[in-house]
């Protein structure tokens, strides 16, 4: 990792922010950071926490998280949209995102 120094701030450039650069090159619609961490959000659920159960065979130990981001960047540039639109699931697209996790053996 390396640090981007801005004026009043510093950005940590990890892997997630060069995957988000290349998403914005790939994207049919308008690029937006804010849905994308909304979607990001989303997807955490999956892999569960406390309260709620994970899906089968996605466990944070066994890099569910990184899998359902290489899943996310090859299914959104085929949909219409981010899968959270304003705190409300589109449903149209998370199957679609669904579908992309079910057509891959990540272990």
């Amino acid at each position: 990792m390396s640090l981007i120094s801005c004026d009043t701030f510093q950005i940590v450039a990890s892997p997630t922010s060069v995957c988000c650069s290349l998403l914005q090159e790939l994207l049919p619609y308008d690029y937006d950071l804010e849905s994308i961490i909304d979607d990001w959000v989303l997807m955490g659920f999956l892999v569960g926490n406390d309260f709620i159960p994970h899906l089968p065979d996605l466990h944070i130990a066994t890099s569910a998280l990184p899998f359902l981001y290489r899943t996310y960047m090859q299914v959104m540039p085929a949909l219409d949209g981010y899968l959270n639109e304003g705190g409300v699931i589109n449903l149209k697209r998370f199957q679609a995102f669904l579908e992309g996790i079910a057509s891959v053996s990540y272990l």
